[in-house]
Order: structure tokens, then sequence, then C-alpha cells
């Protein structure tokens, strides 16, 4: 009498226990529970029994114990190259002082990762690319860190803001720029003739004394919140070209919250789509020498007009 222990029934797919007796095919031999042949009420296999095919038990694989040297090999770690230290380095670094999270989905691709309701992908075409340490960041920012550190944007505002293509900001803080400091103007207008000016030199002084410190704090505003502002404008454009490109281009959950989302996809997109994307919002030099002598050239005439009202 063949022994089916370990063997499974073809319908269920379940053990045979050492005590049953399971129903024989006639034909191939292969074993089944009572009620699982009645339900199927024939052999799984009846397309081969013409061939010739006869049901075989399987043959259990015996496990063999690993030698040791193999063990400790195993638990060696891969070597580290010079790169990979660097890279570490720095990742401990930014642990320490709060800046870098180990995020539990890297295995996540740009289109799977969200950040406000805009996937990485996107962000990457938009922005022109994405570098690693920036990457970080908007992660770090999308986990509710508003404050991240953007030395270029403070020291070049708002040029450098002109450069991202984020045009009315860039002309705002261009004209608080121009309020703050337009007591130096002013005094360096009156500087061969200070007795036709309006303020004397010590009203003159004091004003661009105190509208300095306001110049140097609104510098260190923009250097700590730029990331977190282009960050959003990036995605409040991403998501106005999508609804014209693609409007049921999410699939997953209807509302994507700020924080990075793994149920949701992206379907139905382009590669018209991304080229827009890269179009719209890619930074540029150009964008920011047009955009800075245009806004100059409006201060220079609100200027004028200014120094020709204190002249009458």
């Amino acid at each position: 009498m063949t022994d089916f222990t370990g063997a499974s029934c073809p319908v269920c797919e379940e053990i045979f226990n050492k005590d049953e007796r399971p129903v024989i095919c006639t034909y191939c031999g292969a074993p089944y529970h009572r009620d699982c042949y009645n339900r199927q009420g024939f052999c799984v296999f009846a397309d081969a029994h013409s061939n010739g095919y006869i049901w075989s038990a399987p043959v259990p694989v015996l496990e063999t114990p690993e030698p040791e040297c193999l063990k400790e090999e195993a638990t060696l770690e891969p070597a580290e190259t010079p790169e990979d230290s660097v890279y570490k380095g720095i990742r401990d670094a930014l642990e320490k002082i709060g800046m870098f999270e180990q995020d539990k989905s890297d295995s996540l691709s740009p289109e799977e990762r969200f950040i406000f309701g805009v996937s990485e992908k996107e962000i990457a075409h938009f922005q022109g690319g994405i570098d690693p340490l920036r990457l970080l960041r908007y992660r770090r920012i999308a986990s509710g860190h508003k404050i991240s550190i953007n030395l270029f944007a403070g020291v070049f505002s708002p040029f450098y803001m002109f450069y991202t293509r984020m045009r009315v900001i860039g002309t705002v803080v261009m004209l608080c720029f121009f309020l703050l400091t337009l007591p130096s103007m002013i005094a360096f207008h009156f500087f061969e003739a200070p007795h036709a000016a309006p303020f004397t030199r010590a009203e003159l002084e004091q004003a661009m004394s105190s509208l300095s410190y306001f110049s140097l704090a609104l510098k260190i505003a923009i250097a700590l919140f730029f990331d977190y502002f282009y960050l959003r404008w990036s995605a409040y454009k991403i998501k106005l070209i999508r609804s014209r490109f693609a409007p049921d281009a999410l699939s997953g959950r209807p509302e994507i919250p700020d924080m990075p989302s793994v149920s949701t996809k992206l379907t139905g997109l382009s590669d018209d789509y991304y080229r827009e994307l890269q179009s719209a919002g890619r930074p540029g030099f150009r964008h920011m020498l047009l955009d800075s002598l245009i806004v100059m050239l409006i201060v220079l005439v609100l200027y004028n007009s200014f120094i020709n009202y204190l002249m009458t």
C-alpha cells in the first residue's frame, strides 16, 4: 500500500495526514480527499491520462546542516569603498543635527513616493532634477519640518527666485529690498547737495542702521524657508499642469495627504506631460536675467518718481 504521508491533495493542496485514506484515481494514481474528489467530479490530470501520465509522490528534500565556515562567511559585511565611507559620514552628521531620517520605504520608486500631493518624479522633472541632499531636505520638509538651509537663496535673493522662475515672489522680495535700502539711495542721491535733502544726515544714518538689520533678517528668513515655499509652489504648479493633461491620473486614495504616500500611483501620464513639466519649471539663467531686468526697470521708475516727489 502506497504511503501518501507528506503528499498534498491536487484540489485543496493540503497535506495528507498519516491515518487518512485518500481516494485514488484508477488511471494515474493521484490521491484526493474524498470530499474534494466529490466536489471536483473528475481527476485534475484527466487531460494527461491519454499521454500515459502517472502521478508520483514528491521526493522530500532533506535539509543538510550548513558548514560553520559558510555561516561565518555569510555574516561578513561587504567591503566599504571610500565613497561609501564619505557618504556614511555625511549621513551620520545629518542624523545628529536632525536633517536626515532613514525612510522605511526607500525601495519605493519616484512615481510611488509623494510629497505634498505630487510624486518625486514630477518634482524632479519640474525642477530640472533633484540632487540627493535636496531630496533629503524635501522629505524632511514633508514630514513636518519647514526649516531648512539654502545659502544660495539667502545670499542671492531675489535673483535666485527669478532663477527658479518664482517671478511673483521674486518681484515682491525685490520691492522689499528696495524699500529697505531706500534711505541709502536717498543719501547717495543727495551726497553732493545735502542741503537740498528733505531729511537730515542724522535721520538718514539712523534709518539706514535700523533697516540694515531688517534686510539681514529677511535674508536669513529666506535662507531658512526658501525650500519649503519652493516645494509648495512647485507642487501647486505641477497639479495645475496635471489637471490639464490627465485629470484622473491618480489611482488609489482620492485624498493625498502632505505626508509621503505609498498607496497612490500615477496612471495615464504621457511623455508630453513630463516634457511640459520641464518646460514650465526648469530653472535657467536666461529667465533670471530677463525677469531681473524687467523688475529692476520697474524699481528704477518708482525710485525716480519718488525722488521727483521729494524735490518738489
